[in-house]
């Protein structure tokens, strides 16, 4: 992470917790890198601490997934937990990239729902309040595999961890969410007076009682939301936080201007940006790097991923992958436009219409159940019902180019490599082997000029 130089900044750096086995997700995938609202989960805590005044990001791994998530962010320091002895000694074997800092923020890497906002005003009332240690807490409906937090009088006094649960702790509400902000040189001899569990780890949320026996006083701050708590431990886990993600999500764009018929079967990722007046019907899903213009309209059924959409653009549903759509286009029903795919202004594809690697140009329009594939087509051009342009010959893909202003008839077949010139014409179920010159006429299987004339 690039080093801030804002006086807040040099006293703060952060200790992401990420080396669990994660064995209750079953999967070969480390808990941290499944998605939610397509970004990995350790993404979303990543954000939240870059957009806050913290100069250095630690993250703790372990030696199985170390190489999967030290790709994540290349500007996050990663440290190896070799042994799973618990968060108490993940923390430890990060100190030292955190010791020169004058605080340090500890917290779980199974967090995608805390915000930016929640990390700011943790940071806030530490620093206003000279505190040693401050937790994040919050009271849910169900703390069920949450620590507890056990209070005098209001005063924190211990976390009790899930596993280690009384009967009469088991009916705490107040939850320990897994984030700390702490004195750092205060937590250096709290680590080192830290003592095995019985499972023979060490627990970092033993630092409260600690504190607690040195009477040093213990703040906490109360999430103002509290499903920003929901830690994903399991698969049931991971699909609530997508749902509370989701309306995050939908009511921040719907609050920007964007009308989302329903939005409960409408499902956008986090790096989304739709522009005003657009209108969203049900079961669109956008996904990726996705932008949307403004006054389009989307759907029913659309999938756009990775792609541009310009204004005014009515895509019916239909499939878009990484392509990019200029303004006043009209796409569908049915329509896939496959990686590489280049639609300028003012274009018309019909029903069933695929396009892949290929640019067309302004005010061209693409009849049914057409297939356009590794081509350049001009402008004003008007392309048949039943069209391909055959782009593989078994071993290499070719190119079309078809010139501006020409009309290829119904279920013409172009063998690529072919050019066929501006203002040129063929005839319905024209095979065209050969380059076409402008101003002609093609007609036949395979194609024959027939007239010096396309018009």
């Amino acid at each position: 992470m690039t080093e801030r130089n804002t006086d807040s900044a040099r006293n703060w750096a952060a200790i992401v917790l990420a080396a669990g086995s994660g064995t209750r997700m079953s999967s070969q995938l480390p808990k941290v890198l499944h998605q939610v609202s397509g970004a990995p989960i350790i993404s979303h805590v990543f954000d939240s601490l870059n957009q806050v005044d913290i100069n250095k990001v630690i993250l703790v791994t372990n030696p199985e997934n170390n190489n999967a998530l030290s790709q994540i962010d290349p500007e996050i320091s990663c440290v190896i937990q070799n042994t799973p002895l618990g968060t108490g000694n993940a923390v430890s074997v990060a100190y030292e990239n955190a010791s020169s800092f004058e605080n340090t923020i500890i917290i779980n890497g199974d967090l995608p729902l805390i915000t930016r906002k929640t990390i700011q005003n943790l940071i806030t009332k530490h620093s206003e309040s000279n505190s040693t240690l401050t937790l994040v807490s919050a009271v849910v409906d169900n703390p069920q595999g949450y620590g507890r937090i056990k209070k005098e009088n209001d005063i924190v006094t211990e976390i009790v961890e899930q596993k280690e649960l009384s009967e009469e702790n088991e009916k705490l509400t107040d939850i320990n969410v897994g984030i700390y902000a702490v004195k750092t040189q205060w937590l250096n001899k709290a680590l080192l007076l830290l003592e095995p569990h019985d499972n023979e780890e060490y627990f970092i949320t033993d630092i409260v009682n600690l504190a607690t026996q040195q009477k040093i006083p213990i703040n906490t701050y109360e999430l103002k939301k509290s499903n920003e708590a929901q830690q994903v431990n399991n698969r049931v886990e991971l699909a609530l936080a997508e749902n509370i993600m989701q309306n995050r999500i939908r009511e921040q764009i719907m609050l920007g201007g964007t009308t989302i018929i329903d939005p409960a079967s409408t499902f956008i990722d986090k790096n989304v940006l739709v522009g005003q007046d657009t209108i969203l019907e049900p079961g669109v899903h956008l996904t990726g790097m996705t932008k949307i213009g403004t006054g389009c309209r989307i759907g029913p059924n659309a999938h756009i991923a990775n792609s541009e959409i310009g204004n005014n653009v009515k895509i019916t549903t239909s499939t878009i992958e990484m392509s990019v759509i200029g303004n006043n286009v009209s796409i569908g029903p049915y329509c896939h436009l496959r990686e590489g795919s280049k639609i300028s202004d003012e274009v018309s594809l019909g029903n069933y219409v695929e396009i892949k690697q290929s640019t067309i140009g302004k005010n061209t329009k693409i009849g049914h159940f057409t297939y356009i594939g590794d081509s350049i087509v001009g402008e004003r051009v008007n392309i048949g019902a039943g069209t391909i342009t055959a782009n593989y010959d078994g071993d290499e893909k070719h190119q079309t180019v078809i010139g501006d202003g020409s009309f290829i008839g119904v279920n013409s077949v172009l063998i690529a490599p072919v050019n066929v010139g501006a203002k040129s014409r063929t005839g319905a179920g024209t095979v065209v082997t050969k380059d076409v010159p402008p101003d002609s006429l093609v007609v036949g299987i395979p194609g024959r000029i027939r007239s010096g004339k396309g018009e």
